[in-house]
């Protein structure tokens, strides 16, 4: 993610005149990582971006550092051009959406309400690729001749962290890294919780009875924690934990009964009801679900729902503020 750090600096160079200088590594979606397998994007594109700033550009800064400070889900956008003369032609499968215009290399801002700040003149077509250009990161980038898009997101990355590390988890920790989230697993045994299990997790180990896991993870509101533990062994342990942090959603699997009577027992080891309340719980979307796989997708398609729409409620109150 950028930082309000390089947004301010591009910012205050603008403000005095100057084109902005800024290191390809500060702008992820230009980093030599990021570009390792690009066939088309160059760092020397973003040299060619920033060039073509002006003053008139400082609204879209000034916009996507509001973003950033509230975590709003935006992103500043990079339009580069490859070839001003194919981008220019109306091309023949969607020409409803017009030949490309204004064939400069810009920034822009768009945001999940579809908001858009750009000081260059855009259509139909550059808005369809603007939007797309923030999507999965990016989605149709390469839709049309002579031109290019990237995008780095305004917005916190969200942690799934799964109390403990059974066979739901595996699909669990792979299915949240495929939908953008980072993860974290917990468990007391090493031989579950292995690198080969969890590739692209971090893995805490806490002691038998999980009598160190306050000091093991600390939780914050960009915390998504969900309860699987082994056996529902640890469930109380887990929901003690998750409950009364600022953990922004705490979820635990298990029916009715079962999880009934480990709310009992947080309830007695200081849990508020009103913290309990809060808890979803029996976790997931309803489907017919039976297996490992099965269960994993019902518990991430509730995460997206509940993260998609705080996102679009910030949007919202972000676009309030700046109303």
């Amino acid at each position: 993610m950028i930082t309000a750090s390089t947004i301010q600096g591009i910012i205050d160079s603008l403000e005095s005149g100057k084109a902005p200088q800024v290191d390809p590594e500060d702008i992820p979606c230009f980093s030599a990582e990021a570009l390792e397998n690009s066939p088309l994007i160059k760092q020397e594109h973003l040299a060619d971006v920033l060039a073509n700033l002006t003053a008139e550009d400082i609204p879209t800064f000034k916009r996507a550092l509001a973003s950033l400070e509230l975590n709003d889900q935006a992103w500043l956008g990079f339009k580069i051009i490859l070839d001003a003369e194919k981008y220019v032609v109306e091309d023949p499968i969607s020409p409803a959406r017009g030949a490309g215009l204004d064939p400069i290399s810009t920034i822009f801002f768009a945001n999940e309400g579809k908001d858009i700040v750009c000081s260059r003149p855009w259509n139909k077509r550059d808005r369809f690729q603007m939007l797309d250009a923030t999507r999965g990161p990016s989605m149709h980038t390469d839709q049309y001749a002579g031109v290019t898009w990237c995008s780095v997101p305004l917005f916190r990355t969200n942690r799934v962290v799964v109390y403990g590390a059974g066979d739901v988890s595996v699909y669990l920790a792979r299915y949240a890294h495929d939908c953008g989230f980072t993860t974290a697993v917990i468990d007391d045994d090493a031989a579950f919780l292995t690198e080969e299990r969890f590739p692209t997790s971090e893995r805490i180990f806490v002691d038998e009875l999980w009598t160190n896991l306050a000091s093991s993870i600390e939780l914050t509101e960009d915390d998504y924690c969900v309860c699987v533990s082994r056996g529902h062994v640890h469930d109380v342990d887990s929901i003690v934990h998750a409950a009364p942090s600022a953990a922004f959603y705490v979820g635990m699997m298990g029916n009715v009964g079962k999880n009934a009577d480990v709310f009992a027992r947080a309830l007695e080891l200081g849990v508020t009801q009103e913290q309990i309340d809060a808890v979803y719980a029996p976790i997931g979307i309803k489907i017919a679900d039976k297996t490992p796989q099965e269960i994993a997708i019902s518990i991430i398609a509730e995460l997206i729902d509940v993260r998609g729409k705080e996102r679009k409620r910030i949007a919202q109150v972000v676009a309030e503020q700046l109303s």
